[in-house]
């Protein structure tokens, strides 16, 4: 016998799951279908690439805040046509603009990318070089000297070339004195900048540019080089003067009383050094020659800069080519530091006769 409560239970159940199986229809409204998500834009740098229209659509990416993205594709686009004269195209000059007047609101890395790319285009107008030259803009050494090296290639007037001289990088004073001097004939402002520089200048290498004195022939900045040594920026002159030091030629440190160099360093009024370099082990003998730059650093030391220089052998046989050039701090006291470009390190000690 069934008892009618169970029955209702039974019945309230089975109806209940019905209902769950089952979709209701209501009279609620039905609701706005979810957007579909916005397309992925990174296709676009490529498809910018053959855009006949590269400013609409680099506009639009930034006016919708994917600056990034605008950047790299135009980016791209330059990378893609290469090199283009001038005026040959009005929307690829444009394009540069745009790219030099976002420059300064860009992250360190992609700036230094746009400085990059914009060195190696023929620059349409002299506003650009202005705007790569303010300090800040370009955080990386290295790419900052190639865009203002480059940049100072062009014929920039000189009222844009005059405040270079005082960079704190002697490679960008050194070209922007060579760009000066290429107008200092026609422009009196010029003439006066690279006198006025010249009697400031600490810095050997950059004096020469600023004077076209003599100068050594090998590389002038050796900080170009790969792993080169690194010495103290000069800070002061050093007066004309000569310079003997002893030191020790082995590369492991240890004296030995038997084995010992001999360096005659001669410096001229315009900071060239001639060093003069003499062993003799009893066995084999050496005599070399090899000229560099003289400087003082902020602590007073005297800086012989020989990196990268030729070196002339005077005596010892045909198989004894690898003397490497050695440059030298000297301390006030005669102590002699020897580096060469292999990064061996020796010690000395020096006299210094004369003063300055």
């Amino acid at each position: 016998m069934i008892i009618p409560g169970i029955v209702a239970v039974v019945i309230v159940v089975a109806v209940l799951a019905l209902r769950q199986s089952v979709p209701q229809v209501t009279n609620t409204p039905a609701l706005a279908p979810t957007p579909a998500p916005a397309a992925d834009p990174q296709p676009l740098p490529a498809v910018s690439v053959k855009s006949n229209n590269p400013l609409a659509w680099f506009d639009s990416l930034t006016a919708s805040g994917k600056t990034d993205l605008a950047v790299r594709a135009a980016l791209a686009r330059l990378q893609a046509e290469g090199p283009l004269p001038p005026g040959s195209s009005v929307a690829r000059d444009q394009l540069l603009a745009r790219l030099l007047a976002l420059l300064p609101t860009l992250p360190p890395d992609l700036a230094n990318e746009v400085a990059i790319a914009l060195v190696k285009q023929p620059l349409p107008r002299a506003e650009m070089a202005l705007v790569l030259a303010k300090l800040g803009l370009i955080t990386k050494p290295e790419i900052r000297v190639q865009a203002l090296r480059r940049l100072l290639e062009q014929d920039l007037p000189a009222a844009e070339l005059i405040p270079l001289l005082s960079d704190a990088d002697p490679r960008v004073r050194a070209a922007a004195a060579a760009a000066l001097r290429r107008q200092a004939g026609v422009a009196p402002e010029a003439a006066e900048a690279l006198a006025a520089a010249a009697r400031g200048e600490a810095d050997p290498r950059v004096r020469q540019a600023l004077t076209a004195a003599p100068a050594p022939k090998s590389p002038t900045f050796p900080e170009d080089r790969h792993n080169p040594v690194v010495l103290p920026p000069a800070a002061q002159r050093v007066a004309a003067k000569t310079i003997e030091s002893t030191w020790d030629p082995k590369s492991e440190g240890k004296e030995n009383v038997d084995y010992r160099c001999h360096s005659i360093i001669t410096i001229d009024e315009s900071g060239v050094a001639h060093v003069e370099t003499e062993s003799d082990d009893g066995g084999s003998k050496w005599h070399v020659r090899y000229d560099g730059w003289a400087w003082k650093d902020a602590a007073g030391n005297v800086i012989i800069d020989a990196r990268g220089q030729k070196v002339h052998y005077l005596e010892g046989s045909d198989h004894q080519r690898g003397w490497s050039p050695d440059s030298m701090t000297i301390s006030p006291d005669g102590t002699t530091t020897t580096i060469d470009d292999w990064h061996q390190s020796k010690l000395g000690q020096s006299g210094l006769p004369g003063a300055g």
